[in-house]
Order: C-alpha cells, then sequence, then structure tokens
C-alpha cells in the first residue's frame, strides 16, 4: 500500500485451458484453447459437425453433469447466442446424433436439409427455411415413404401447418404461384410540350 496512489489493474491475456469434444464431430479429442472460448471455438478446431451429427443436441458438461445444451439454430437462424457458456478448463462438449430430418424445397430462401425436435411441425419447418410471400400455401406437398416402401403425396394447407407433425425422410416441396401483371399502357406524346417522348401509364391516367 503506497499512500496517495492509485493502483489500476488490466488482464492482458486469459490462460489456455484443455477441453474435449466427443461424439459426432469431424476430429473428436482434446484441445487447448484460448481462455474465454466458447463451444462455437472447440467445434471449429474439431472440423465441424459431421453428416450424423446434431445442431439442435449439443451438450456442455462439467464435472460429470451438463450444465447446458446448446440448439445450435437459435445461434444460426436467429442470432440468438444467449444459450452460449463460456469454457472452463476440463470442460467436454458432446454432439449428439441427429434424429427427424427433413428436406424442403420449392418457394423457400433456403432449400436444404432440416433437423427438427420433438414436438416441432411443419410451422416450425417453414420458418427455419424462410418462406417466400408469392407462394401457395394451400398446396404444400409432402411427400412420405410408406410402411410398404412405397412413397405417398399428401397435400397440406398452411392453416394447418402448426397441427402437421414430419417424419425422419419426409420431403417438403412449397410451390410457387406466378405473379400476374397487368399488361403495361405505352403512350407517345409529341409537339408543343416540354419533355416530348414515351411514357408509361396506368388505367387511371387521364390526358
Amino acid at each position: 500500500t503506497f499512500i496517495g496512489v492509485e493502483a489500476y489493474l488490466s488482464l492482458a491475456e486469459l490462460r489456455d485451458m484443455n477441453v474435449m469434444i466427443v461424439g459426432n464431430v469431424e476430429n473428436p479429442g482434446m484441445y487447448t484453447l484460448r481462455g474465454g472460448s466458447s463451444p462455437l471455438s472447440l467445434i471449429s478446431a474439431a472440423g465441424g459437425i459431421n453428416k450424423s451429427g446434431s445442431y439442435r443436441v449439443v451438450d456442455h458438461k462439467r464435472n460429470g453433469e451438463v450444465i447446458n445444451t446448446i440448439d445450435l439454430y437459435s445461434i444460426f437462424i436467429e442470432g440468438d447466442t444467449s444459450s452460449l457458456s463460456q469454457l472452463r478448463n476440463g470442460d467436454s462438449i458432446i454432439v449428439r446424433m441427429s434424429s427427424t430430418e427433413v428436406q424442403i424445397s420449392g418457394g423457400v430462401a433456403n432449400p436444404a436439409i432440416y433437423e427438427l425436435k420433438d414436438g416441432e411441425t411443419l410451422e416450425d419447418l417453414l420458418l427455419f427455411s424462410g418462406f417466400y410471400t408469392n407462394l401457395d400455401l394451400r398446396n404444400i406437398n409432402i411427400k412420405r415413404r410408406n410402411l410398404s416402401g412405397n412413397y405417398e403425396l399428401l397435400k397440406i394447407d398452411s392453416q394447418n401447418s402448426n397441427e402437421q407433425v414430419l417424419l425422419h425422410g419426409d420431403s417438403v416441396e412449397v410451390p410457387f404461384v406466378l405473379p400476374k401483371f397487368r399488361e403495361t399502357r405505352r403512350v407517345v406524346i409529341s409537339g408543343e410540350v416540354d419533355i416530348p417522348g414515351t411514357y408509361f401509364i396506368d388505367e387511371q391516367t387521364k390526358l
């Protein structure tokens, strides 16, 4: 203690830590990361989630107990990082196997194969994929393989999308609706006017 002296302390760097990642990632194992890293940093260091891995159920364990279960869709689709917690030395990340996977195509912004959790419906799938406004949401097609091995086609109205449960392997197609454009009217004006030329008008335009 020095009389008349006020001290300030700042942290220059965090100590490296050893953390483990197992399960369905490309390169499971023990990694050394900088202090303050998140589970996303560890997943990236391990080469990412493999084809069998789940993006919806990623467990964060500490001292043998699961302290947090991360849903990566909330981060990648909604930009919500509140589910992430900082790693500490000795923590482990377990990437579980994916369960229900459904493909969606047609009039959506991001056609792809999406993973659905228990309780999620067609409505959730539409929100994940980002559907456009010029769609025929009254005639959504679901292609499903039945017990005999044959495919059957289901037609669903979007008003019932929150009740439509999807099965693993389903394929959803959202049809586009071609917009109907009015015929463009074009007139030519010449002579004693300041700006002669060709003009596009609508039905309500008068002389």
